[in-house]
């Protein structure tokens, strides 16, 4: 068989961002050309306390969908802002053309670079995202 996915779907779903969560976009896999997007709270409610951290793969079964579609960034944005959490969304290669278990392989490569950027501020000679290092993040819940 052959998969013909189209690049432009067009979706008739608004954006509800109502300024309340700041995302970006990182990438964690270079070889594979994979990004994340992280969607952190503005103000959060009492900002003594730290973020957790909320982990989201969209679904389709591993064989289409983005985590920049509208319906799952909408998601993200309710996650972080009902939950006043770091939500991240990371995206996956689709099957067929990518067997699995290569969605489960990114999503676990996607777990590692966070984990390296939770550690990375203590180790000398490391980079890591000062977004994620404002004091903010609770690695230590997720």
């Amino acid at each position: 068989g052959s998969v013909f996915r189209a690049n432009d779907v067009d979706f008739n779903i608004p954006i509800h961002d109502d300024s309340s969560i700041v995302w970006r976009d990182c990438q964690f896999d270079n070889q594979n050309h994979l990004y994340l997007r992280l969607y952190k709270p503005v103000n959060t409610a009492n900002p003594s306390i730290k973020l957790p951290v909320v982990y989201f793969l969209h679904g389709r079964g591993f064989c289409v969908g983005s985590f920049t579609w509208p319906n799952n960034h909408n998601a993200c944005l309710r996650l972080a802002s009902g939950l006043q959490a770091l939500v991240v969304a990371p995206d996956y290669r689709l099957a067929p053309e990518h067997r699995l278990p290569a969605a489960m392989d990114d999503a676990v490569a996607s777990l590692k670079w966070l984990q390296a950027q939770a550690i990375s501020d203590r180790l000398p000679g490391h980079e890591y995202d000062t977004w994620l290092h404002d004091r903010v993040v609770d690695f230590d819940q997720f």
